[in-house]
């Protein structure tokens, strides 16, 4: 087998295989994501800081610290010493496949909020190499309105750490939602769950006003916290 088509395999056998968690909104926590051979390779390549972009600093009270990103759609322009291009722009391409696109989406989309999925045309994927450092913190949020799908997977090797999880809420008054993707301080949501940070863990989920999820505050003594962020959304010209 193609070694595209057995990754992509294992993608959709191992997400079709998950059982979807409802609280406190629909999402799935898939362990072993990627094969572990690619993803030992994806974390030997993890850059050095000095590869990544470096776009926010804390922000008010709902985001304290700094996130550096790394879009795979610019390695090409990233060009440092030490960067795995070609493995980095395959993952990149596999991961924008269609298959990929639709097995995600099907599992994770709640049953009562049918999403648009009639052909590739109509989304679009990003896949982002992510680096939190500490201390740091993100406040309950819903994600931005044109997001289908979220997914996070866990990348530092040896880290085995709750703190680290991302953590998903709710708000204290139920009848509150967020159409907006607006970042709230901890204040008035109480956390229900947190998915502990376990190398090579993804979770996912559709967004939906109720989505709500963050970072609790990270302290200095943590390690970096190194993920692959992958988001789809609805295309500007569908």
């Amino acid at each position: 087998m193609d070694p595209r088509n057995a990754v992509i395999s294992h993608l959709v056998e191992n997400v079709a295989a998950t059982a979807v968690s409802r609280e406190p909104f629909p999402h799935l926590v898939v362990d072993d994501f990627l094969p572990a051979d690619v993803f030992r390779r994806l974390v030997g390549t993890i850059p050095a800081l000095d590869c990544y972009e470096r776009p926010e600093r804390g922000v008010g009270t709902a985001e304290r610290g700094e996130r550096a990103i790394l879009p795979l759609s610019h390695i090409a322009q990233a060009g440092r010493p030490g960067l795995d291009v070609e493995f980095l722009a395959w993952l990149n391409g596999l991961l924008g496949d269609a298959e990929v696109h639709n097995c995600l989406i099907s599992a994770a989309k709640p049953d009562d909020e049918p999403l648009r999925t009639d052909s590739a045309s109509t989304y679009r994927s990003q896949v982002i190499l992510s680096r939190d450092l500490p201390p740091y913190e993100i406040g309950p949020h819903t994600d931005i309105p044109k997001r289908i799908l979220s997914m996070i997977v866990y990348l530092a090797p040896g880290i085995h750490a709750g703190q680290l999880g991302t953590t998903l809420f709710s708000p204290d008054d139920d009848s509150f939602s967020c159409g907006k993707g607006i970042h709230y301080g901890f204040n008035g949501f109480r956390a229900v769950k947190t998915v502990v940070f376990r190398p090579n863990r993804a979770l996912i989920f559709a967004r939906s006003d109720h989505s709500f999820h963050g970072l609790l505050p990270v302290h200095a003594r943590q390690p970096a916290r190194d993920a692959l962020l992958y988001e789809i959304t609805y295309s500007t010209d569908a």
